[in-house]
């Protein structure tokens, strides 16, 4: 049999499989035909009831006979062998580079060949070839700048991750940012994120309760102290952390914000809104009051600088100073002699 048509078979016994349930009274030929043409595989019904009848000899399908029209089922034991949907496959190819920078690897080789038959099951099969097309024009474009995403060790985060999962201290080489070097340390690991382009990890040093976040691709070595279990400050929660800011940087606590801001941004935002607190006020018809609360990070204080003259915040005072004074240092080193002459090159 030539190699597309055993691979053509295969996947339609699969897509049978899918399709049947695991258990008493089973479908019909009848049903099962017309649900094989919804996924895009048209088949005869005296077909199908040729490839039940294979799968049958197989040990793969149960029968029963005991009503009309007949009924086919999975063997609970073989249900483990059905495809994916259609929905499905799309949904794992998706979701497959958002997702491995924070699987452990041993995790994700668990699921490595799910994402493997997603990936095949949309490029291979002649059936799908909306559903690849539609792949296709299907992407996720970051809101922000896109970056290149930072290169994490892979053994750095395996060792990482294996010291998370058992609650355990990791000594690393740290290349440190602020330092301009590297420093040895002790971690207590307390939770891992990934944050835009970068995956971070909290922790506390050893001998210190201040929770801390460092940067993983700076990691330059990690050792799992095997039998040392960490030690984070009493009542400290990863979760609530988050949610209190701590993966944005720099929280400075909730903020009530009012702002006054032009028209097109406002539609912005009342179609985005900054919260589900937010609320608009039209003040003319150049200006809207926007006023929200919500937590006063170094996330919102860039989103603030980076709509320029679009808005004016009013309140809190010490918020607005901030703005104003950034702006003014950067309008200052646009009129600086090095912006102001054209270039001799």
């Amino acid at each position: 049999m030539p190699q597309a048509k055993v691979q053509s078979t295969l996947f339609r016994y699969l897509a049978m499989l899918r399709q049947l349930p695991a258990r008493m009274p089973g479908m019909s030929a009848a049903e099962l035909t017309a649900r094989l043409a919804i996924d895009g595989i048209p088949i005869s019904k005296r077909s199908v009831e040729r490839d039940l009848n294979a799968l049958l000899d197989m040990g793969l399908l149960e029968c029963n006979d005991k009503g009309t029209p007949r009924g086919w089922y999975v063997r609970p034991e073989k249900a483990q062998l059905a495809a994916l949907t259609v929905a499905e496959a799309m949904s794992l190819s998706l979701l497959e580079s958002y997702i491995k920078p924070l699987l452990p690897r041993a995790l994700y080789s668990s699921v490595e060949s799910r994402f493997r038959q997603a990936r095949r099951m949309l490029e291979e099969q002649p059936n799908f070839n909306n559903e690849r097309r539609l792949m296709d024009l299907l992407h996720v474009v970051p809101a922000t700048q896109a970056l290149v995403p930072a290169v994490a060790d892979a053994q750095v985060l395996d060792q990482l991750q294996q010291a998370l999962a058992k609650g355990e201290k990791l000594r690393v080489s740290y290349d440190s940012l602020r330092a301009g070097k590297k420093r040895d340390f002790v971690l207590n690991p307390g939770g891992l994120f990934l944050r835009g382009a970068a995956s971070f990890v909290v922790a506390t040093i050893d001998g210190r309760d201040d929770i801390t976040v460092f940067a993983v691709h700076r990691i330059k070595s990690a050792e799992r102290l095997i039998g040392e279990p960490v030690m984070l400050p009493s009542g400290f929660n990863f979760a609530d952390w988050l949610q209190n800011g701590g993966g944005d940087f720099d929280s400075k606590g909730f903020v009530d914000l009012e702002m006054k801001v032009n028209h097109d941004l406002a539609r912005i935002l009342m179609e985005t809104p900054l919260t589900e607190n937010m609320s608009a006020e039209l003040l003319n018809e150049h200006e809207y009051l926007i006023k929200a609360r919500l937590l006063n990070t170094r996330q919102l204080r860039w989103w603030l600088m980076s709509q320029g003259d679009y808005l004016m915040v009013i309140n809190p005072p010490q918020l607005a100073q901030w703005v104003a004074d950034r702006h003014r240092a950067a309008a200052a080193r646009y009129s600086s002699p090095d912006v102001s002459q054209p270039s001799s090159k």
